[in-house]
C-alpha cells in the first residue's frame, strides 16, 4: 500500500523524465500533467526510441515511464535492457515505471526491479510515486 502525497512538487524537485507509449492521447495526456507539476519530460513512442536515448551521453534522466505494450519494444524489455545490457549499466539506479492497462506485467516488472503501475486505474499512484522521487531528489540536491 502507499500513501497519498499531494500532487504538487517540492521547490528543487523537477525532475527530467522521459516517457513512452504508442498511444498519442496517453502521451499528451501524461506528459502535459508531469509539466504542469514542473517536470521536464521528454516523450517516445516506443521503447527502441527510448532505449536510443539513453545511449546518448550526458544526458541521463531522473525518471523512467513506459507503457508495457508497444509494437517494438516493450517496457519489459525496456526495464530488462536498463537493468542487465552493460551499454546501460550507468543507468541501473534510475526508477523505471511501468504504466501499464495489462496487469500481467506485474510480477515481471517486479522481479526485474521496476515499478509497475495499471495504465488509468492508478494514475493517482502514478503522480504519488513521482512526488516521492521528486522529494528524494529535492533533498540530495540540498
Amino acid at each position: 500500500l502507499y500513501k497519498r502525497t499531494n500532487n504538487l512538487p517540492e521547490r528543487n524537485s523537477a525532475m527530467k523524465i522521459l516517457f513512452a507509449d504508442d498511444m498519442g492521447m496517453i502521451r499528451a495526456m501524461l506528459a502535459t500533467a508531469l509539466e504542469h507539476r514542473k517536470h521536464s519530460v521528454e516523450v517516445f513512442t516506443d521503447g527502441d526510441e527510448l532505449l536510443e536515448r539513453l545511449l546518448e551521453p550526458d544526458r541521463r534522466p531522473d525518471l523512467i515511464i513506459t507503457d508495457n505494450s508497444m509494437i517494438r519494444v516493450s517496457g519489459l524489455d525496456v526495464l530488462w535492457r536498463i537493468k542487465n545490457d552493460k551499454r546501460y549499466a550507468e543507468l541501473k539506479s534510475i526508477p523505471v515505471i511501468v504504466y501499464s492497462a495489462d496487469d500481467s506485467a506485474k510480477l515481471k516488472t517486479e522481479e526485474l526491479g521496476g515499478i509497475f503501475v495499471q495504465k488509468m486505474l492508478e494514475t493517482n499512484k502514478l503522480f504519488d510515486i513521482v512526488n516521492k522521487l521528486s522529494s528524494k531528489i529535492a533533498k540530495e540536491r540540498g
